[in-house]
């Protein structure tokens, strides 16, 4: 949740509190439950944010009577907590302290760091009765960002450190809630410990939907695992996630490093397990460029087939381009991608011809098409002017899109001639992609722009101007960068 998002939530916490709308008050209760520390921090200091054109919607709310503060909806004691006036933000703690549910507990967690001392201290003495899973999660995840300030830092490090000497138990639970910081505290706690059993681990890097702490997982079980042994190296090597591939693959000892398995990897989908593959198989055999060679001469898998090129691009073997252009017609979209790509990538850095990619352009497949596009726009002075007028020409709305993408790249006057007869186009989508860019230019290039449009240019601009979707004032401006009489 960004800083717009969170001056949002601010404005619905106010509207909500003065409207008393108990739908509401839920609604902005789930949102706030679902905010991370550093988000909780930022929105305390949003709350009470006041200068004189942005005043805090909170500061709408200048009584607090007591019987405001002794509803049940904790969202109205949440507001009251983040008020300007200490003797309110004490009021409410004590009502939050009753309450229950991350969303109270993390608000009762912000005010640890309150400036007003008795308002830090009531917070410290109430934090310690949130016990359950999902509110010792939101308190951690607060403190977690509060031991790095000034205020409040050194009590929420011991906050944090009894957490981490607690019941084992909770400490286990903390690995399965909340946000990753907190599981990954957690888990580096437990670790410390010695809580933490192999088997979990290794499920954990096998099946943890979070990406971070699968490889930490992995991490973790392959420092422990003896010189020598390979025991959870050829376990972690069957998981589906690239990185805990190739963590295990590079921990594998060369002994066990068999060749036949070692080239199936060199065909891995992913980039960082082939690059861990390359590293060993050279180290051993030398290089593997013969390996995808004959990958490419003997499968028939688009999924081989794409990596196997770009095994041979990422090892820069030789006549790579060659081996590319052979598969610019292959049925499989994914394979020519990866033809494209390769070509395209030396091409754009003038490096190689242009011509083979030129037919791309009017692939069937839109992924072959952009990639392509991408690659061509670097020397779209070079693409012939007969490939762009057939591309204006076809009745695909892509192509003309694909040719509007390439004139916008011949300099700034024919960008803005293409722009505005593109305005004209009957497919939407392209009128209006023609007209943002069109408006870009007018407000960040426009005043960058020194030469002058050619006579033929001028003219094209001149006619289109006067009939496209743009405001009077918008008109006057292109035509005096252009130079026009009007």
């Amino acid at each position: 949740m960004n800083d717009r998002a969170l001056r949002q939530l601010v404005d619905s916490l106010a509207s909500a509190v003065i409207a008393a709308n108990r739908d509401d008050l839920r609604t902005v209760e789930d949102r706030l439950g679902a905010l991370r520390g550093d988000q909780w921090l930022h929105f305390d200091d949003l709350s009470r944010q006041y200068n004189l054109y942005t005043p805090s919607p909170l500061s709408q709310i200048t009584v607090w009577p007591a019987e405001v503060l002794q509803v049940t909806e904790p969202t109205v004691a949440i507001a009251a907590s983040v008020s300007r006036d200490g003797h309110v933000r004490e009021r409410a703690l004590a009502w939050l302290g009753c309450l229950r549910g991350p969303a109270p507990a993390a608000a009762v967690a912000v005010r640890v760091n309150d400036w007003v001392r008795p308002v830090a201290l009531a917070a410290r003495r109430l934090v310690s009765r949130f016990d359950a899973a999902d509110e010792l999660a939101a308190v951690i995840a607060v403190m977690l960002r509060l031991t790095h300030r000034r205020r409040g830092g050194a009590w929420a490090q011991v906050y944090l450190d009894e957490i981490a000497a607690g019941p084992q138990d909770q400490l286990l639970a903390l690995t399965s809630v909340g946000e990753r910081a907190v599981r990954l505290w957690a888990l580096e706690a437990a670790a410390d410990r010695e809580q933490l059993a192999a088997d979990a681990l290794l499920d954990r890097a096998l099946a943890d939907p979070d990406p971070v702490l699968a490889v930490w997982s992995a991490q973790r079980l392959l420092s422990a695992e003896q010189p020598g042994t390979c025991a959870w190296s050829a376990r972690l090597v069957t998981s589906r996630r690239a990185a805990v591939r190739a963590l295990a693959w590079s921990a594998l000892p060369e002994e066990a490093l068999g060749r036949e398995q070692l080239a199936a990897r060199l065909l891995d989908p992913s980039g960082a397990v082939r690059s861990v593959a390359r590293w060993c198989w050279t180290r051993l055999w030398g290089t593997p460029a013969d390996q995808y060679r004959q990958a490419l001469a003997t499968s028939t898998r688009p999924s081989i087939l794409a990596a196997a090129l770009d095994g041979l691009r990422e090892c820069a073997a030789e006549n790579t381009d060659a081996d590319a252009q052979a598969f610019l017609t292959h049925p499989s979209p994914r394979v020519r991608t990866t033809a494209v790509r390769i070509l395209g990538h030396r091409a754009a850095h003038q490096q190689g011809p242009i011509e083979p990619l030129l037919p791309l352009l009017a692939d069937p497949s839109n992924r072959v098409v952009r990639t392509a596009t991408r690659y061509l726009q670097e020397r779209a002075g070079e693409v012939p002017v007969t490939v762009l007028t057939t591309l204006e020409a076809d009745p695909d709305p892509r192509s003309r899109r694909t040719a509007l993408s390439l004139h916008q790249r011949l300099g700034p006057w024919e960008r803005v001639r293409s722009d505005l007869r593109a305005m004209h186009d009957p497919d939407q989508d392209l009128a209006r992609t023609a007209r943002t860019d069109l408006l870009a230019w007018l407000q960040h290039d426009a005043c960058r722009t020194y030469s002058r449009p050619t006579q033929d240019q001028a003219s094209d601009i001149a006619q289109n101007l006067t009939t496209v979707a743009l405001t009077e004032h918008q008109r006057r401006e292109v035509a005096f960068v252009a130079g026009l009489h009007r």
